[in-house]
Formats: structure tokens, sequence, C-alpha cells
């Protein structure tokens, strides 16, 4: 008699309640609803966990319900989108996705989108990941993917961790990102950054570029050797220091307050060395404005003074041929000193022959 009597009040009420945790969510609470109906603490239990077993179901339906939104709309991005476990098999891959990684090797084997990764870049990609899975923290990474259908494509590969509710880490949600064109526009413009800068290196012609004040910001090495100062010591010197005639000074104003005349006409100038001579040149050059909006000049500087130094050797041999030498042009040197240069212009020595 006490047998049948706990197996109605207590055995009975918990098989039911077990047999409900096991079933669907109708089943479990018709299955409830018997030992809900008595008044003592079994019933009590089973109203608790109907209760229970209803905001879980609500729980479930929302959880249901939002992840068929995020199914929509990542099966809708253009954009690659994936899902991992905390082994890294891929768990949910969108249609863009899914064409790159293309079908499992095998039946029933996993995908991983590490596979996809080019061999020199696999290794750093999956010390990055790894290292990113043991800390549980989003990764970035760049790496070139190698899809059987084309060659390789840089990818920008970006993701965050997932948990669950109690905070266990579930593995990843990742993007990928096609940067395959910006990357070799990147790889274009380096190239041509150092074609510019050995062809900057390398030029016979003395060139510096300064700002909107006619301050230098680097110089040539040609350049260098014409005003025989340190390399380093040039940047931030005015140009105004370097350039010893008004016309030239002239030309730097012109630079630096006029858009509209991109090229400046070249113009016969000196560069002033520390040792008080100078080197005659033709200086010329160009304003631009540079991708951040601020106006840039360009000064090219040709030394002239072997052609100064032809053109007053011919000047005296025609002198000498009608008969009178200039001695200015005897005494005049182009290295020479302004302080020491004769001021006599208007002397002539006369030769009469023989």
């Amino acid at each position: 008699m006490l047998g049948l009597t706990l197996h109605v009040i207590v055995i009975r009420p918990v098989q039911l309640i077990d047999q409900a945790l096991r079933a669907s969510h109708d089943t479990r609470r018709s299955t409830l609803a018997a030992a809900a109906a008595s008044t003592d603490e079994i019933g009590r239990l089973a109203r608790s966990i109907i209760r229970l077993l209803d905001d879980l179901h609500r729980g479930q339906i929302e959880l249901q319900r939002s992840e068929r939104a995020f199914r929509e709309m990542a099966d809708a991005s253009p954009v690659m989108v994936w899902v991992t476990d905390r082994h890294a098999a891929v768990t949910y891959a969108n249609p863009p996705m899914r064409e790159l990684m293309g079908p499992p090797a095998a039946e029933g084997s996993s995908l991983h989108w590490l596979d996809l990764v080019h061999p020199d870049d696999a290794e750093a990609a999956q010390a990055s990941v790894q290292l990113a899975s043991i800390e549980q923290r989003p990764f970035t990474i760049e790496c070139r993917f190698v899809p059987s259908a084309s060659g390789p494509r840089w990818v920008r590969v970006s993701a965050r961790p997932r948990f669950d509710a109690a905070g266990t880490f579930q593995g990843y949600i990742g993007v990928c990102d096609d940067i395959h064109e910006a990357r070799l526009a990147d790889q274009i413009l380096r190239e041509s950054e150092e074609k510019f800068r050995s062809m900057f290196e390398s030029a016979p012609v003395a060139i510096a570029l300064c700002d909107v004040a006619g301050t230098l910001l680097q110089a040539n090495p040609r350049f260098v050797q014409l005003v025989a100062r340190p390399r380093h010591s040039l940047a931030g010197t005015p140009l105004s220091e370097l350039v010893t005639d008004a016309t030239a000074r002239d030309f730097i104003e012109l630079a630096r307050d006029s858009l509209l005349h991109r090229r400046l006409e070249p113009t016969e100038s000196r560069l002033a060395r520390p040792d008080h001579t100078s080197t005659p040149v033709l200086i010329s050059g160009a304003t631009v404005r540079t991708a951040d909006g601020q106006t840039r000049l360009w000064v090219f500087a040709e030394d002239i003074s072997a052609r100064l130094t032809t053109a007053t050797k011919v000047g005296m041999a025609k002198s000498m041929k009608s008969g009178s030498i200039p001695i200015a042009g005897c005494l005049t040197n182009s290295s020479m000193p302004a302080s020491t240069t004769p001021t006599a212009t208007n002397m002539t020595i006369l030769i009469t022959p023989v």
C-alpha cells in the first residue's frame, strides 16, 4: 500500500516531468498539465516548469526568427559572410562565400576558409587566427585566396567572436572583402613612387621641393652639390637664402601666389654657397596641388657655368679678332665672390698689330 502511494504521489509525477522535458514543447505542456493539476509540491514544481518551458519556447522562437532574418540578410549580401564553430569549421556561408569556397572535398567533410589561403600567406594567417581564437578577440587580416575557378585574389578577412548566453565561446562570424583591385593599385602606386624616387635621386638637374612659402622640403643630390651644403640641413631652409637675386625671389613669389600659372618660365639666377661664392643656374619650376589640397613648388636648376664660360671665351675671341678685349670679361670669374669682382666695365685695351 505504501509503495502504491509513493508511486502515485512522487514517482509518477516525476516520471511525467522527465518525459515532458524530453518531448516537444506541445507534448511537454500536455504531459506536465496532469502533474500541474496537483496542489502539492509536485504540482507547484510542474507549474513552475511549465512557465519556464514557455519562456524557453518563446526564446527559441525569437532566436529562430533572428537566425532566419540573419540568413536572409546574409544571403542577399554581395559581401562574403561566414560563420564557424569553435573548431574553425564553417557552419554557414552565404552564396558569394559558397561560390568562392566550392563544394566540400568529400561527403561529410568540413569546410575551413583557411584552406583557401595562398600557400605564401597561409602560415601568417593561421598564426593570427589561432592567436585570436585563444584570446577570443576580433581579428582582421589581409591575404590571398586561391579559388579553384580563378587565380589568387587579395581579400580582407574581418571576424568577431560568438558567445552563447552563458558566455561560452562558440566560434566566429566574419566577412571577406575583395580588395584585389585596391591592392594592385597600391602596388602600381608604390612602383611608380619608387621609379620617381630613383629619377629624383639620379637626375642630372638640381631639383628641390618647396612648400607654398618657399621653404625647402627635400632636395636631390645634384641640388645639394650646387649649394654645397649637407642634405639634412636643407630641410626647412627658405629658398630665398639660396637664391641671390631679386629675379629668382620674384619667381618664388609668383609660384606661391599664382595657381593659374602652373609652369614658370626659366630665368637666370645664382645659387649661393656657404663660402660666399655662387653657381650660375637657369632656374624654372611648376606649382602643383597635392591630393590633400596643399600647394607645392617644384624647383629645377640647371648649372650654366660651362655655358657662360664658353660664351665668354667666344666673346673674347671675337673681341681679339676685332682688335679690342673687354677687361671685365677677362677678369670676371663665375665662381669669384661678388665683393672681389672688378667694377670697371668700360675699360678697353686696344691691340695694334705690329
